[in-house]
């Protein structure tokens, strides 16, 4: 087959190395390894370093099999704004620009969001009789709302209602939905009143464990040491992603002073000044600014569990995010205030400490016995392990669905 694949705000085989890969490129892998060609979608503008690649359009050959076909925007340097919302309406215009005389391929996975670029491409695939699926990752435009104040929602709703009219053509012309879960999946069909299909597909936010070398992994135990972040250590407590206000660190950060135990942060964001300044006077709290891939694997190895501090917010509550996979694939328990589904999974199959956020003397206490009760730490550990072979292996996850795509092909 050739397959498209249209996926922005992810890392590509033409960035930094160090860069996590994600859909575009764990996808392509995958397509390759069995004989398919290639070709993804995606914006000249990198969302991760608020750079242009290259500053127009692009087309480049990677490889035989893989071809990467870059669409220029304006950029902007803030996750929300007006800035962001003209990128994507120039992301779409381009992107149809690009896709006129084209011959078209035999499948194509398109990412969701953003919301405009998706629906230019469902309606081109359409009119060419292209089957294909949608792989949602965020309830856009349904999250927007939320930042709002309650008293002015209704005019944000109404002023959303193209968006929503775009969301529901482009899953409705979709021969099937992926999403990182089952309950993602069903939110999308009742939303657009669509009944499920077998043609839909649970496709985890998974990543392959990588090999570095020992060079690599030297330089990162260096940088490490570097930052005290030693081997030999107080039980410690890590979180490594973009902070933003989807997160709420405060329960933690109290308990790791009554506790004596340790706290790295890693990562940027909109967050990173206040949360540094809160963090400034606590020697047991280490703020390490924005990490490498292989950096963050080193953290990940000296830590004792993995945090995820989400907020109680109703996205959230359906997905099970890359924290958790990085976590489970590491054989790390986690610390969760996350709600829904992954309540449930730490619940299930006892792989780490599900917390509330308003109750930080519960959590001080159960975090306590947990950290002085070693057999049954360590039986979160193997939890873990099992939980990752069981039910989210990479490759099999992946594999799995590139046969779902072959047999789509097949029966249209």
């Amino acid at each position: 087959m050739k397959v498209w694949i249209f996926q922005t705000g992810e890392p590509l085989q033409i960035d930094s190395e160090n860069l996590r890969p994600m859909r575009a490129i764990n996808l392509s892998n995958i397509l390759i390894s069995r004989g398919h060609k290639v070709v993804i979608w995606s914006s000249d503008f990198n969302h991760f370093t608020k750079t242009h690649r290259f500053k127009c359009r692009k087309i480049i050959k990677y490889s035989e099999n893989l071809e990467i076909r870059l669409i220029p925007s304006i950029g902007y340097s803030s996750h929300f704004g007006l800035r962001r919302i003209l990128d994507h309406l120039q992301l779409s215009f381009n992107l149809k620009k690009m896709l006129v005389g084209l011959n078209a391929p035999d499948m194509a996975v398109i990412g969701y969001p953003p919301i405009e670029t998706a629906w230019v491409f469902a309606r081109w695939l359409s009119r060419n009789k292209v089957p294909f699926l949608v792989d949602i990752k965020d309830l856009w435009p349904d999250i927007f709302i939320r930042v709002f104040p309650f008293w002015i929602r209704k005019y944000v709703n109404f002023l959303l209602s193209p968006y929503r009219l775009m969301m529901k053509s482009t899953l409705q012309s979709a021969d099937g939905i992926s999403a990182p879960t089952t309950e993602f999946i069903d939110y999308c069909t009742l939303a657009i009143k669509k009944p499920g299909t077998s043609n839909n597909f649970v496709l985890p936010l998974i990543t392959p464990k990588i090999v570095y070398n020992q060079k690599e992994i030297s330089s990162a135990n260096l940088w490490l040491d570097s930052k005290q972040i030693s081997q030999t250590r107080r039980f410690r407590i890590s979180f490594i992603g973009t902070l933003n206000d989807n997160f709420d660190f405060n329960p933690i950060i109290q308990v790791t002073k009554e506790l004596n135990i340790d706290l790295v942060i890693a990562g940027d964001g909109p967050e990173y000044k206040n949360l540094s300044l809160e963090c400034s006077n606590l020697p047991n709290i280490k703020m390490l600014g924005w990490i490498d891939r292989i950096k963050a694997e080193g953290l990940i190895h000296r830590s004792d569990m993995m945090l995820l501090p989400y907020k109680d917010l109703p996205d959230f509550k359906l997905n099970v995010t890359n924290k958790f996979y990085d976590s489970i694939v590491n054989c790390k328990p986690i610390i969760s205030s996350q709600e829904g589904v992954v309540a449930r999974l730490i619940s299930s199959y006892k792989i780490g400490l599900k917390y509330e956020i308003d109750n930080v003397l519960k959590l001080s206490k159960e975090l306590s016995e947990l950290i002085h009760n070693k057999n049954k730490f360590n039986d979160l550990v193997l939890n873990t392990k099992n939980l990752y072979e069981e039910k989210y292996d990479f490759n099999e996850s992946y594999t799995n669905f590139v046969i779902h795509l072959e047999k789509l092909y097949e029966n249209n």
